[in-house]
């Protein structure tokens, strides 16, 4: 039986990237999707990842070439001329035993020497009222909120970017592995945990439910450690502040809240435009205020409303775009 050469390795051979009907393979696909629609115990997946170090080769090549293929969707349905397949899903028991193993996806799909599919930087993005879940590598699931773009590294799954929106990042732990997230000027590094990092313009916001990590400036050589009930408000030219929080409210976004305690205005009002789909401006004079509280997301038309009505603001709508500014007489 053939097992897995090296992605890269195989391309310049044109072989596929799996042996379609091995079982290690067939495991690997169901686990990855399990994981992409949250039907995955995420315990028993590491036990089974850990078990058989073709396990883990498996998952990294299923996870490369879903991310090719996401990158060239467009030009695989153009190149082709054909509808997506409809494939059977797998069936994840919370035990870990795969119950059925799909066939993975058509002959066509499973081929990658093609030019138009060389490796390149993998995007994914959400649009207002979109999340997304994406398992990068073996080890690595994120859950996008809406309105938000995470970029991923062409030949380093680990070295990723949010260029903007919030995250929720679950990783194994990996003592030989380093996760690096760059964010607003800002990078954060982790070896394995659970958090939320949120990038706006001009502050980041980085949450931590279970697990460590370290979050520095671009370039600099200090960093600071957050550990798990810990959140980090920074301003790209400000200070950084550290607080205790709940660790239930890392990732509320996906219970429908949003959560703050001390958040910079900024970033409750760059949260707004992406669940709103307007574009929320804040007045200058109110843009060192901190908000505390919670806001029922909804389908987000209600969000400002709701927020100037608990801080005693004024908002005004044109067109597109929501100004928020000091109430009358202020």
């Amino acid at each position: 039986m053939r097992w897995f050469r090296s992605g890269r390795d195989r391309q310049e051979r044109g072989e596929p990237l799996w042996e379609r009907d091995d079982p290690i393979t067939q495991q690997a696909v169901a686990w990855h999707d399990a994981l992409r629609r949250d039907d995955g115990d995420w315990d028993a997946y590491i036990l089974w990842l850990e078990a058989d170090p073709r396990h883990k080769e498996a998952t990294d090549q299923i996870a490369q070439l879903h991310a090719i293929m996401d990158s060239h969707k467009d030009k695989l349905a153009q190149e082709f001329d054909i509808e997506a397949p409809r494939i059977k899903r797998p069936t994840i028991v919370r035990s870990g035993m795969v119950v059925g193993a799909p066939a993975v996806v058509v002959a066509c799909l499973m081929w990658v020497a093609n030019p138009w599919l060389a490796p390149r930087d993998a995007i994914y993005a959400t649009g207002p009222g979109e999340t997304s879940k994406i398992v990068l590598a073996s080890d690595m699931v994120v859950e996008l909120a809406p309105g938000s773009r995470l970029v991923v590294n062409e030949n380093d799954p680990t070295n990723l970017e949010l260029s903007g929106g919030e995250a929720l990042f679950r990783v194994a732990h990996n003592p030989h592995r380093m996760l690096a997230i760059r964010l607003g000027g800002f990078v954060i590094r982790d070896i394995g945990t659970e958090f939320s990092a949120n990038a706006a313009q001009g502050a980041i916001m980085v949450a931590v439910a279970e697990g460590d990590v370290t979050v520095a400036r671009d370039g600099a050589d200090t960093s600071v450690a957050l550990s798990a009930g810990q959140r980090l408000v920074a301003q790209r030219k400000g200070n950084a502040v550290i607080s205790n929080i709940d660790r239930a409210h890392v990732g509320a976004w996906r219970r429908g809240q949003l959560v703050y305690d001390r958040a910079p205005l900024s970033i409750v009002a760059a949260d707004i435009s992406r669940y709103s789909g307007r574009d929320v401006v804040v007045a200058d004079s109110l843009k060192p205020l901190l908000f505390s509280g919670v806001l029922a997301i909804g389908d987000g038309s209600k969000l400002v409303h709701t927020l100037a009505g608990l801080m005693a603001l004024r908002y005004s709508v044109d067109g597109n775009r929501v100004h928020i500014d000091p109430a009358s007489g202020k």
